[in-house]
């Protein structure tokens, strides 16, 4: 039978001893209304007091512990009337001021002459190096706060450090709380119990038994999301179980230019058993850019299309969406069999069959919920482009289709769903055997303007295509950042007896970027001075050089994906940053 005083994790905070109806108001602020909760109410971080320094090696502006012996405090009023209380402390290697401000009481918590344990964080007071509110505690205290690792938790006002970490360390010692999990598998990943991890993430006797309470308690949100997804999962209507078609599958990998590589093989195996499932999958193809993402959607479009279905493959910009339909009319597929759905391209009929549309956010508004051959498959292709609710509405759909995210960027998010069981990652590591790697530098301005002219000509000479590109397309008020108008100007007068000069950027119309695409794709070599529009869609094997103007104004993923743009070919591939 349990003790009188004992406590159980669903016991309400009215059972805990010195926690009244005040406090109880007081912590319902941080959603704390039980046991459960209190122990719930993880540290934000500990303060390390395992190791206690000395006063002639304090460290200003960090937080340290050491020990020392207080004199008599003294206490008068600044020129402002603020009340000064000083003491000073000494130990065997120097002395330090110790100051607080409009404290009164603090003098009831000194007594002359004994030792003490003070933390603070030093700085310069009138000159001197001092203490300023530091915690102190007698040695000789039957408890102690000021040694080991401490936990400081969230708080909110009225509430301290110390009064969280008594009653936490109260309600530990009262709880018995039953493992959620069976032994077997408690000794099989080599965890602490969790009436123990509890303990030591509040109070760890040293850093490892932090660190293995933080993995137990990480194993356990980790498996109650996985068996919350898994319930979900469970509970949707069925998906398209398609049968995937081996003669198709030979026929498309023999009529390909190019052989696949071994991590492509991987990740479409992978998927294609993703698809033969009857419950939806999830699955994030990431890979850098030209590793050979696309052509996996289209082996699993033409298996969509062979068992009656229809495939979705959506882009962020007109541009990519476009290459995406010739990529696939390259690869095999009839133009009969496919729909390109944009803001300038709109879905007119539906389609009386199995189809693969391919299109912008646009598509997501204009494909009708219910269709004659109905989505097995959805590509989410630069998923990084697209919100979560976005994504989150083609799931809805019924019968719910399978679910392919690509991006050489994934979000944190994505990789986070991944860790946690809800989508399953393949991972292309491995370029095409022709892709050379793309050496890149970073260079100032005035460095590159002074030493590249000559060598540009020369490689405008050897046929080598030349994306510029710029954050804005017009230069702003006070703004030093380089625009696309004059870098434009700039680069024509430079290099327009080598080779012609583009422009492009987002303001134009996509008939006018269309035709300086493909007028830039067709020449034997170019300059095409642009935007960000190139970010993402344009893969022209010729371009070996890109040239990226104020680099510090573009984001990690973007510059990773605009130097995506060269490399995929057999030419020596260079990118410049200029910031």
């Amino acid at each position: 039978m349990p003790a009188k005083d004992s406590l159980a994790p669903g016991d309400s905070l009215t059972r805990v001893t010195g926690i009244g109806p005040s406090y109880q108001s007081i912590l319902k602020r941080l959603e704390i209304s039980s046991v459960r909760d209190l122990l719930h109410h993880y540290p934000q971080r500990h303060l390390d007091y395992t190791n206690p320094t000395t006063i002639n090696k304090l460290v200003e502006k960090k937080n340290q512990v050491f020990n020392a012996i207080l004199e008599k405090p003294r206490q008068f009023r600044s020129l402002n009337g603020k009340l000064i209380t000083q003491v000073t402390a000494t130990d065997h290697t120097g002395k330090i001021n110790l100051i607080w401000f409009n404290s009164p009481y603090i003098t009831r918590l000194i007594h002359s002459g004994e030792n003490y344990a003070i933390a603070g964080t030093p700085v310069r007071f009138q000159g001197k190096l001092s203490l300023v509110a530091a915690q102190i505690e007698l040695n000789s205290a039957p408890v102690r706060t000021l040694v080991g690792l401490q936990p400081t938790y969230p708080l909110t006002s009225n509430l301290s450090h110390n009064w969280i970490r008594k009653k936490i360390h109260q309600v530990i010692n009262q709880t018995t709380i039953s493992d959620p999990l069976p032994e077997s598998i408690i000794a099989d990943q080599s965890l602490l119990s969790y009436q123990e991890a509890l303990r030591q993430i509040h109070f760890p006797v040293d850093k490892q038994s932090h660190d293995k309470a933080d993995a137990r308690l990480a194993f356990n949100r980790h498996l109650a999301t996985n068996i919350s997804n898994l319930l979900a999962i469970r509970d949707l209507p069925a998906s398209p179980m398609l049968k995937i078609d081996r003669k198709l599958h030979q026929k498309i990998l023999d009529s390909l230019p190019f052989k696949l590589t071994r991590d492509q093989l991987k990740a479409l195996a992978s998927s294609y058993r993703d698809i033969e499932k009857s419950h939806i999958t999830q699955r994030l193809i990431q890979g850098d850019t030209g590793s050979g993402k696309t052509v996996i959607l289209y082996f699993l479009a033409t298996q969509s299309l062979a068992n009656g279905y229809s495939f979705c493959l959506l882009a962020p910009t007109e541009i990519l969406a476009e290459q995406h339909l010739q990529t696939f009319i390259k690869f095999g597929l009839k133009p009969k069999d496919l729909v390109l759905v944009t803001a300038n391209s709109k879905l007119n009929t539906i389609p009386n069959g199995p189809v693969v549309f391919i299109g912008t956010h646009a598509l997501m508004n204009q494909i009708p919920q219910t269709l004659s051959n109905p989505l097995a498959i959805i590509a989410i292709d630069e998923q990084h482009r697209f919100g979560v609710n976005q994504k989150d509405s083609f799931t809805n759909r019924l019968p719910p289709p399978h679910i392919f995210n690509l991006s050489a960027t994934p979000i944190p998010r994505s990789i986070a769903l991944g860790l946690m069981g809800e989508i399953n990652i393949s991972t292309i590591k491995n370029k095409p055997v022709n892709r050379q790697e793309i050496k890149t530098w970073i260079v100032t301005p005035k460095h590159f303007s002074a030493k590249s002219t000559p060598w540009l000509s020369a490689k405008l000479t050897e046929g080598s295509k030349i994306f510029v590109v710029c954050p804005q397309i017009e230069t702003c008020h006070q703004s030093k950042v380089n625009a696309v108008i004059n870098v434009h100007s700039e680069y024509e007068k430079k290099f327009k007896k080598e080779a012609p000069v583009f422009l492009l950027h987002g303001r134009m119309k996509s008939d006018k970027i269309n035709e300086t695409l493909t007028t830039f794709k067709a020449a034997p070599s170019a300059i095409l001075v642009t935007t960000t529009v190139i970010e993402v869609g344009i893969d022209i094997p010729q371009a070996d050089i890109i040239i990226i103007h104020s680099a510090e104004r573009f984001g990690l993923a973007s510059l990773h994906q605009l130097r995506g743009r060269v490399g995929r070919g057999a030419r020596k591939s260079y990118c410049f940053l200029l910031g």
